[in-house]
């Protein structure tokens, strides 16, 4: 006999059920009060915040014979055969395996029948952003002028991977990882229907575990229900399940500032041989390097932790400079993601080190050469980050990191011939989160339009003749943009922020293929590849011919 997992056993049947996000379900609750349910929607967020859950809900509330202000009765026969699985009208599609132009063709086909007993045929895809870009096209037809009888509901961990072409054509609900105090309430609820003993400290390790997905926490609640019993505390969830905050990780993260190699990798080879789930361990390093950060900065961020945790927190912080943690985290955070199969540790190791002997990638400044003139540059010192105390002042430090003083020039050479090298891949990144950052919520000439979203869509960004230029995947999405800069407001602030941000006054979009004339050079010739391994770059290029051939 099989028992109801306890993440399918709360899942949410109504909408004032969901967790944590009240401002999606009072809107869909007053949409269908209302009668003003849209004829498409899509429900983006991480992993285990309700989008699935809340589109169930939403198709069932749409299609019940007696809703209670916008809320499914989940009595009546139609409300009842959606809680069972067994509703005609409701068909869930997932998008990862069913991604092809004649799946979703099968669906537009059939979705012109009427719905067999309720008011709305509603279709749920889910992990929407794989489908392929035919499949996508396909649909956009039917997003714009669906059958009256029709209700698409889209969900998606990745919107930056859908098209803005989708995207427009339907109402968008963000929904937000939970915050620890959310996700402790709702295991608290189900700790006492379940007869669970649990201490308010063993949720919020559970809770802080989860990286603000309910399903990961409720998997995590009956784990620790399973193999540690009816009572849990902090102690022994962290023990037996290698979950939450680890000392052995804030030891870690200590040997690291105080740059004691050999103590780390024993702390590492430790955890390794108790049997420790390394991405766990890795997380909880990250997790106590960040609250370091915070509170060396300021910032409160002790309430989940114990007097002990705190205790040693405080004394590294008072010991270690702010840029130190700074630098930790950020290598520990890349390294991390780097993974090993048959070395489960050498991410962490290698990290460890290169924190220890400050060895870590920086951004290093490279001088363009003239061919002819015989300079070869010298090698340069790296250069590591500032530490900013805002977004302003990283962008900053960053512009004057890749624009530092490069060895002096012979004095014949001329200056016409020296170009500026553009900023290098590390900072131009960062640079580039700011720029979105920036204008994340920000509405262009059409005010549905997110420009921090729009940007985002583009797939690389290079700085090329002292222009930004954003290469897209999609012309569709390249056009968009230039839409909206077709505003005079909207292009001027984007410029005067490029221009701050950057060094460069001018954004151009183009797709992949129109880019590809202005790059071509960069693969011809084995002295130009070498000069570019050297620290050159192309600063002007010269085309002669003879007997037909390009030289």
């Amino acid at each position: 006999m099989t028992t109801e997992v306890l993440y399918r056993k709360w899942r949410p049947s109504l909408f004032r059920d969901v967790v944590g996000q009240e401002l999606v379900t009072t809107t869909l609750r007053n949409a269908v009060a209302m009668s003003r349910v849209s004829h498409a929607y899509l429900f983006h967020g991480p992993r285990g915040t309700g989008k699935t859950s809340t589109a169930r809900i939403l198709a069932k509330a749409v299609n019940c014979l007696a809703p209670q202000e916008g809320e499914p009765c989940d009595q009546c026969h139609l409300c009842i055969a959606a809680l069972d699985g067994k509703s005609l009208d409701i068909i869930e599609i997932d998008a990862a395996s069913n991604r092809g132009i004649a799946d979703i063709k099968d669906v537009i086909e059939k979705m012109h029948y009427a719905p067999t007993q309720g008011q709305f045929k509603t279709y749920i895809i889910d992990e929407v952003h794989q489908l392929t870009s035919f499949a996508s096209d396909a649909l956009l037809k039917t997003l714009e002028e669906p059958p009256p009888h029709a209700l698409l509901i889209l969900a998606t961990t990745d919107p930056e991977a859908m098209p803005i072409t989708i995207t427009s054509r339907c109402q968008q609900f963000s929904l937000v990882p939970l915050s620890t105090s959310s996700i402790v309430s709702r295991l608290q609820v189900i700790c006492d229907a379940e007869n669970i003993e649990a201490e308010s400290t063993a949720l919020e390790k559970i809770a802080q575990s989860s990286s603000g997905s309910l399903r990961d926490a409720e998997n995590l609640l009956e784990q620790a229900h399973l193999t540690l019993g009816n009572h849990l505390n902090a102690d022994n969830i962290s023990s037996g399940l290698s979950i939450g905050t680890d000392m052995s990780a804030l030891d870690l993260a200590a040997s690291a500032l105080n740059g004691d190699i050999a103590t780390g990798l024993q702390l590492i080879q430790e955890a390794h041989a108790q049997g420790r789930d390394i991405n766990r361990y890795e997380r909880s390093l990250v997790n106590y390097l960040r609250t370091l950060m915070k509170m060396s900065s300021g910032v409160n961020s002790r309430e989940m932790y114990s007097e002990t945790e705190i205790t040693r927190m405080t004394s590294i912080v008072n010991s270690h400079p702010l840029s130190a943690i700074h630098t930790l985290l950020r290598i520990f955070t890349t390294a991390i993601n780097e993974q090993y199969e048959d070395f489960p540790t050498l991410g962490l190791e290698l990290a460890l080190v290169s924190a220890t002997l400050n060895s870590e990638p920086a951004y290093s400044t490279k001088v363009a050469f003239p061919e002819k003139s015989g300079f070869v540059p010298t090698n340069q010192t790296n250069v590591s980050s500032a530490n900013p105390a805002d977004k302003s002042t990283r962008a900053n430090t960053l512009l004057a990191e890749t624009k530092s003083t490069s060895p002096p020039l012979p004095e014949e050479t001329p200056s016409s011939t020296i170009a500026e090298q553009p900023p290098p891949p590390q900072a131009l990144t960062e640079l580039w989160n700011l720029l979105t950052d920036e204008f994340k919520g920000q509405k262009g000439k059409k005010k549905s339009v997110d420009l921090g979203g729009l940007l985002r869509t583009s797939q690389n960004q290079q700085i090329i003749n002292n222009e930004l230029v954003l290469i897209y995947k999609y012309s569709s999405n390249r056009d968009w943009l230039l839409n909206e800069l077709d505003d005079p407001a909207t292009r001027v602030k984007l410029e005067e922020a490029t221009s701050r941000l950057f060094g460069v006054s001018k954004v151009k979009a183009v797709t992949q293929e129109e880019l590809q004339p202005e790059t071509q050079h960069t693969s011809e010739g084995h002295l130009i590849s070498l000069a570019q391994q050297l620290g050159g770059h192309v600063v002007s290029e010269t085309t002669t011919k003879q007997e037909g051939v390009n030289s």
